[in-house]
């Protein structure tokens, strides 16, 4: 197949594939991309992710975007064992696929736009009501976490897996933007148990 690469830039959702690579000790080329508001990269990037975003990730002939799309390939691809997502016949599948789009649907959206309006944009385009109107959402977002949590280690009761890596992600960004007020202590300890994993303090140190 060829060599994997991850196109990357610190701190965005490139986190994520960097970060389970890393866990199943895959070998993999990692490119800093610049990063500016709304694209990245120079004009090359567009044969990589045509709307030059991150991240993007090549294997052989193969170009794959959006974060969770790349995870998704890559336990496909090589978690034969079904260390970090349950076998598609498990029961606990269904509760599996939900939190780990959850990561990026409802909960990332709230997340997301909450740090554009409270860091990314430009001052004049920050909305006050909209952040209140996200750290709303957030805060029942919180709440379902908190509950997923009790009596578990992980989202899943069978331990660490994708889902982690898409929720904790969004964890990330509240607490680098000041938006972990409403973290409970089974959250606070959850976000400690996946800051001491190896592959995250590699993942997310640049």
């Amino acid at each position: 197949m060829g060599e994997i690469t991850l196109y990357h830039t610190q701190n965005s959702r490139s986190i994520r594939p960097r970060w389970l690579m890393l866990e199943m000790g895959l070998d993999f080329n990692l490119v800093k991309v610049p990063y500016k508001l709304g694209h990245c990269g120079d004009e090359d990037y567009d044969k990589i992710h045509p709307m030059r975003r991150i991240p993007a990730l090549t294997h052989g002939g193969i170009k794959i975007f959006e974060s969770l799309a790349i995870l998704d390939y890559l336990t496909m691809r090589y978690d034969k064992n079904f260390t970090y997502r349950p076998d598609p016949e498990a029961q606990a599948y269904a509760e599996f696929l939900q939190y780990f789009h959850f990561g990026e649907s409802s909960f990332g959206t709230s997340v997301t736009q909450r740090l554009a309006h409270v860091r990314l944009l430009p001052e004049s385009e920050r909305l006050s009501e909209e952040v209140t109107r996200c750290e709303h959402n957030i805060s029942g977002y919180l709440k379902l976490i908190d509950q997923q949590l009790d009596g578990r280690d992980y989202l899943m009761a069978r331990g660490f897996s994708t889902a982690d890596i898409s929720v904790a992600y969004m964890l990330f960004l509240l607490k680098i933007s000041q938006g972990a007020e409403g973290f409970t202590p089974r959250i606070s300890a959850y976000w400690n148990r996946i800051k001491s994993r190896p592959a995250w303090i590699a993942a997310s140190q640049d």
